[in-house]
């Protein structure tokens, strides 16, 4: 009986596990629709800087064209040279300004992508912790089945104690019975 009960608040035990690993799951399916939310924005601002880029790049391709134009109306106007050169050093501090902003955009897209990767490592991460889950429920579930099949084998077991108790009991009860026939009827009693 107590054997029984134990059995019992075992099975009990390991269905209160198995409901707290499928809420830990449900958690986890929710933490990885965020992560993907937030992945497909990181991808949306990453659309945004490399269009900024482009725009980056067709200026300063507008801009090389002036500094041409420039460099050609310096060799056929010798009295205005010191102007353009002044002119052209403005816009060379402001193609070095570019530059370095473009730098910056670069460095900014090296960060994402970094940024991008560690997600998807976490993502991975998640994923095998997943399937970890899934193995511990599969063994929790190989354990409830081998729980069952061992309380079958007791129960089994304690009907043939029973049976064999009972066997016992009418043979001691025939030994007395014979005892107290030979004292009430002599040695000759059967």
């Amino acid at each position: 009986m107590e054997f029984h009960i134990s059995v019992m608040e075992a099975l009990q035990g390991i269905n209160a596990k198995l409901d707290s690993m499928n809420h830990d799951i449900k958690a986890t399916q929710l933490e990885t629709k965020e992560i993907k939310k937030e992945v497909s924005g990181i991808n949306s601002k990453v659309s945004s800087i490399e269009a900024e880029l482009n725009i980056v790049k067709q200026d300063s391709s507008i801009i090389k064209k002036d500094i041409d134009w420039l460099k050609s109306e310096s060799y056929s106007i010798k009295k205005d040279i010191d102007a353009i050169k002044s002119e052209s050093s403005g816009i060379k501090k402001e193609l070095d300004a570019l530059k370095s902003e473009s730098s910056g955009i670069k460095k900014e897209l090296d960060a994402l992508k970094s940024e991008s990767s560690g997600i998807k490592k976490e993502l991975n991460a998640i994923k095998s912790e997943s399937s970890g889950i899934k193995n511990d429920l599969s063994i929790i579930k190989k354990e409830l089945h081998d729980v069952k099949a061992v309380q079958t084998d007791h129960t089994h077991l304690l009907q043939r104690i029973e049976e064999n108790q009972t066997q016992d009991i009418l043979a001691i009860l025939k030994t007395m019975n014979k005892k107290i026939d030979s004292k009430r009827f002599g040695h000759y009693a059967t």
